[in-house]
């Protein structure tokens, strides 16, 4: 019992779980990574040299549970924090990168 409240309490501390009190009846929460998360990925497979459509569909995002058409959503919900810019049509992505090195975007990110 000890190690199942200590699951159920690192659960809730992650809030995988809602923090209701009443214990028999806690729902688990739709995960969803921070924004930052995913835009750090997304710069990091740019950086790593994937073309804009292999970046939508690297096996990374599955991490998340994100599928191919998941991603292209969350980045074009993403692209309006400035970090890039994404035009989807069909399958074809194209992703305007406003930042060329982890040192201008983690600049950008620490001001903020």
């Amino acid at each position: 019992s000890r190690v199942s409240g200590y699951l159920i309490g690192c659960l809730s501390d992650f809030h995988l779980i809602d923090n209701e009190k009443r214990k028999s009846e806690r729902v688990a929460q739709t995960f969803r990574p921070l924004g930052l998360v995913t835009t750090l990925l997304a710069y990091d497979l740019h950086f790593r040299g994937f073309a804009d459509n292999s970046l939508i569909s690297h096996s990374d995002w599955k991490l998340f549970g994100f599928n191919e058409r998941d991603v292209r959503d969350e980045l074009k919900r993403l692209s309006r924090n400035g970090y890039f810019l994404i035009q989807t049509a069909n399958d074809v992505v194209r992703i305007g990168w406003n930042y060329n090195s982890w040192e201008e975007l983690l600049n950008v990110i620490l001001e903020s």
